[in-house]
């Protein structure tokens, strides 16, 4: 790691909002203050965005340490924000640079969207031009000029409607699509119990993020986009698709426009325009919903806490780094890496992309979009080409072109979707898709069922009870009886969905393959657990879920610890031997101590933890802690024995109290970036085992290859879904813990102790250069096959 603490101690920052305000800003702020803090660096607010700093007085003063205390859950922004369209104008940006000069910063933080990036971009490249203005009219001492000759900027990207190229997300757009979800939710018992249809139009401008990612989680029967609207008469095909829902017996009718969406020739679609269509032509009830400023308003998520953290850390050491030359550089989020773009690349491209959606070349809009968005609407595409071919629904059973799924593993939401987006894809291509009920138990009793699109279409609200599951894996129920089994079914593939388990039975029939010749069969596995310690894959199924309930139990918690002064709460998670839920609640909460079993816990570690919060709240004016304890983390210092030694050394400076999040976790329903994940998921790896299938030549009218490479593990590897051989990662696993060896998550623990002021850890910078994959990548095979291409 790189020593980084005290290095900047001469330094003077700012940071401020501009444009539209988006859920998880705050937490960013509380990053780039306490980082800041942390290198010894002082940190100044702008407060009311660029017109704030174009005012200057009051709208300029010092951050404190206590003054980002529980920010991080809080909605909006503390430094508030407003427009400033006379930024544009050179004269303003004069006002503005003189009042930086005169308060001393040369260092600025932006958190905002494309026109905050634009706007800091014109002041930074504008700088030098700037600076002789202001000596030649004698508005600034010649000294400060002289001092202060060069700016450098970082822009964080926020913005819910995540419009700005070269990031998959930018801070707010899962908050949003959170609010989005739960309104189409309630919208959605309405729907299904009138057979009403129901047009949602969400924010856009020229972005279709929301739109495209709300109909993908919840399968919304149409969706109007900017930069992908419908090749032929829009009026047709929505009569068509919602005609064919009526036909196939859908009972919730939801259909998505983007206030941005247009048609071919540009002109635009509202969602009067929508309801107008279906009532004319179908003659069905119809109603519009605009969901305005509620996708912008309210606590944000557990996902954007964690990258507003992350972005916000990353952006103080990026701005440390920065030379005269290049002065200025975005941080953004690809897959799940922090990266660093360039400012003037980043703006470049999002031009480029508006002058292609003016221009009608659709195709590049979405390629610049990057692959995040390819892959959602490639899975768009898939699923509805699906809806309109029920042809396929009675094909033969063959030994040839019949794959099964099943789950192994502790039930978990998020895999009813995964099936679901699956046993369209294998229909698609002509494949039939047998259930095997209660994992491999049900196997050997042969209960097994046919799957079909009639059968799946309903399962987007479904939570974890479409199959049924077993505990143990495939060697515990004898694998010569397994091999029999899927002898009986006539089986050419297998798609195994769940958590460990799962995955010692794909290596456990892998080591036998040359004695059973059954298990020849390729098999793939996707990981579904909210422990997420399968190996090789970064972010599981259903971990997303469960970490929005842990964090929304410990805003709970805080808020109650906030009515009674001084009062600290020790939280049990479950995780078993895996920190990754413990970690990142603490991230999105602000714990002051996460223990998980990676780390050693030990007596002298709790009782540095006590003094350290008993001396936060005696100095530093804060009014309560929370300490989080994974389940398996110590057996011998338990959450009780812990809140004995706090209560007993924090005698008289506080009060402490213990809470269990329980199972609670695994029952709640899919958030939005579970249900968007199990589409994908789904689909890749129906494209993945059916590719591998029909890849191997049958011997004796059986499907047989030994090789490694067909039993694989569907991994996101940092922004790539790769299908890794079993046999690879299983050196990348400890089997006596059920854990990976390897944790990326961990590089995030000395950042939750630093931006809660323990500062005798070391800090080692995450992000990565991001010019040689810029938002101009190549496009995956599933678009293209999705898209026509």
């Amino acid at each position: 790691m790189n020593k980084l603490h005290n290095s900047w101690s001469d330094a003077k920052l700012a940071v401020f909002t501009a444009g539209d305000d988006s859920q998880g800003m705050n937490a960013a702020i509380r990053a780039v203050v306490r980082m800041a803090h942390y290198l010894g660096c002082t940190v100044m607010y702008i407060k009311q965005g660029f017109k704030g700093m174009v005012a200057g007085g009051d709208n300029f003063t010092e951050a404190s340490w206590i003054s980002t205390e529980d920010i991080a859950g809080v909605g909006g922004t503390i430094l508030k924000t407003c427009k400033c369209p006379e930024f544009v104008e050179r004269a303003t940006r004069m006002k503005a640079a003189k009042n930086l000069i005169e308060n001393g910063i040369q260092n600025i933080v932006a958190i905002g969207g494309d026109g905050t990036l634009k706007g800091v971009h014109s002041l930074q490249k504008e700088w030098q031009s700037i600076i002789r203005s202001l000596d030649d009219k004698n508005l600034v001492d010649k000294s400060l000029l002289h001092k202060y000759k060069s700016l450098r900027v970082v822009g964080i990207v926020s913005s819910i409607v995540n419009d700005v190229c070269g990031t998959d997300m930018a801070i707010g757009a899962n908050s949003a699509i959170h609010k989005i979800l739960e309104a189409t939710d309630a919208i959605a018992t309405s729907a299904s119990s009138t057979r009403a249809a129901f047009v949602i139009e969400v924010m856009g401008k020229t972005s279709g993020y929301l739109a495209l990612a709300a109909a993908v989680a919840c399968d919304a029967s149409m969706v109007f986009l900017p930069e992908w609207p419908p090749q032929g008469d829009w009026r047709e095909e929505l009569y068509s698709k919602v005609r064919d829902d009526h036909l196939m017996g859908v009972e919730c009718i939801i259909i998505f426009v983007s206030e941005g969406a247009t048609d071919r020739f540009g002109k635009p679609i509202t969602s009067s325009d929508v309801c107008c269509v279906l009532t004319e032509k179908l003659n069905i009830n119809c109603q519009a919903t605009v969901l305005g400023h509620v996708q912008c308003g309210g606590v944000p998520s557990a996902y954007d806490r964690v990258i507003a953290a992350r972005m916000g850390a990353e952006a103080v050491v990026a701005l440390k780094g920065l030379t005269d030359e290049h002065g200025s550089c975005v941080i953004g989020i690809n897959g799940n890496e922090i990266s660093h773009m360039s400012m003037e690349k980043c703006l470049e491209t999002n031009d480029l992309l508006e002058h292609h959606l003016v221009d009608k070349n659709f195709m590049e809009a979405v390629r610049l979009r990057g692959r995040h968005f390819q892959s959602l609407l490639s899975s768009y595409v898939l699923l509805h080409s699906m809806r309109s071919n029920p042809g396929i629904i009675d094909l033969p059973l063959s030994r040839d072109r019949t794959v099964a799924v099943i789950q192994v593993g502790k039930a978990c939401v998020g895999q009813c979707l995964i099936i679901k987006s699956f046993v369209g894809f294998c229909q698609s291509r002509g494949f039939s898709v047998l259930a095997i009920k209660d994992g491999f138990e049900g196997l050997l009793k042969g209960t097994v069922v046919r799957l079909c699109w009639d059968v799946v279409k309903h399962w987007s609200s479904r939570v974890n009870d479409c199959l049924g599951s077993c505990r143990y894996p495939a060697a515990h129920y004898g694998l010569e009886n397994i091999d029999a089994a899927i002898q009986n079914l006539g089986l050419c593939g297998l798609l195994l969905v769940g958590s460990f388990p799962a995955f010692e039975s794909l290596y456990q029939m892998y080591e036998k393959v040359g004695t059973y010749r059954n298990f020849g069969i390729p098999m793939c596995m996707v990981p579904v657990t909210i422990m997420n310690n399968i190996p090789g894959c970064e972010i599981s199924i259903g971990s997303d879920s469960a970490l929005n309930e842990i964090v929304g139990y410990c805003d709970k918690m805080k808020r109650l610890a906030k009515a009674n002064k001084n009062y600290v709460y020790i939280i049990e998670t479950l995780g078993q031997n895996c920190g990754y839920l413990t970690t990142m609640c603490a991230v999105c909460v602000g714990a002051d101590a996460a223990y998980i079993r990676q780390e050693v816990v030990n007596l002298d570690t709790l009782l540095q933890d006590v003094d350290h919060i008993k001396n936060k709240i005696q100095k530093s004016g804060v009014r309560n802690a929370l300490i989080l304890r994974s389940e398996f983390a110590n057996e011998n210092y338990t959450s009780d024995f812990m809140h004995k030694l706090f209560t007993e050394e924090g005698a008289g400076v506080f009060s402490c109290r213990t809470g269990s999040v329980g199972q609670v976790q695994l029952g709640v329903l899919p958030s939005p970036m579970d249900r968007k994940s199990g589409t994908i998921y789904g689909l890749r790896s129906g494209e993945w085992l059916l590719n591998t299938v029909e890849a191997i030549s049958p011997m004796n009218g059986m499907i047989y290859d030994e090789s490694p490479k067909n039993k694989v593990v569907l991994c996101l590897n940092k922004r790539i879904i790769m299908f890794r051989p079993v046999t690879r990662l299983l050196a990348e696993t400890d089997l006596q813990l059920k854990v990976p060896t390897y944790n990326w998550w961990l590089k995030l623990r000395p950042l939750i102790r630093i931006l809660t002021q323990h500062y005798e850890e070391d800090y080692e910078m995450e992000s990565t250069d991001d010019n040689e994959d810029t938002p101009q990548e190549e496009t995956t095979q599933l678009f293209d096959h999705a898209v026509g291409v």
